[in-house]
């Protein structure tokens, strides 16, 4: 059965970096905008291993959170969006536990493996959570690079990747 004029979604299709070099040649045969939607991290600017960007063939739509005018019109307080973020799932949990399954669901599945997996990185949980710890300490003051990799126990120039320092 033919099912070009299809629409055919594709969800966390940064996981199957072949998948664009293989989509390239179905695209062009039939140009129906919209007829594929690749959902997740698939942009291939973060994703390295792609070496097919579509470019002509493709157009980025960047879902971004929940905005604090957004949230204001939704009686949800600044409060709240501050401290619980403007993801959805996050800002609207009806409460603090469920809040909290949620940030660690959300850690675990996006930041420890899904930023690995995006930047070809093998960052144990253990050193995510140590920076993380490192960065809130120093946050508003000044980070020094060699304090942080002795922390750690890497080297200044893995810090410098991982921080942006």
């Amino acid at each position: 059965m033919n099912r070009k004029d299809d629409c055919v979604v594709i969800d966390e299709a940064q996981v199957l970096p072949e998948l664009f070099t293989y989509l390239r040649p179905i695209i062009d045969s039939h140009r129906v905008p919209g007829r594929f939607i690749l959902v997740g991290s698939a942009n291939p600017v973060l994703i390295k291993r792609i070496s097919e960007t579509l470019a002509g063939r493709i157009y980025y739509l960047e879902i971004s959170q929940i905005t604090l005018l957004e949230a204001e019109s939704a009686h949800i307080s600044l409060d709240d969006h501050w401290f619980k973020g403007g993801l959805p799932e996050s800002l609207l949990a009806k409460n603090s536990k469920m809040w909290m399954a949620w940030m660690d669901s959300y850690i675990k599945s996006y930041v420890y493996r899904d930023l690995n997996f995006l930047f070809v990185i093998d960052l144990s949980p253990v050193i995510i959570d140590k920076i993380w710890h490192l960065l809130a300490q120093v946050n508003g003051g000044i980070e020094n690079v060699e304090n942080f990799s002795r922390s750690l126990g890497v080297s200044s120039i893995t810090v410098k990747k991982y921080t942006g320092f």
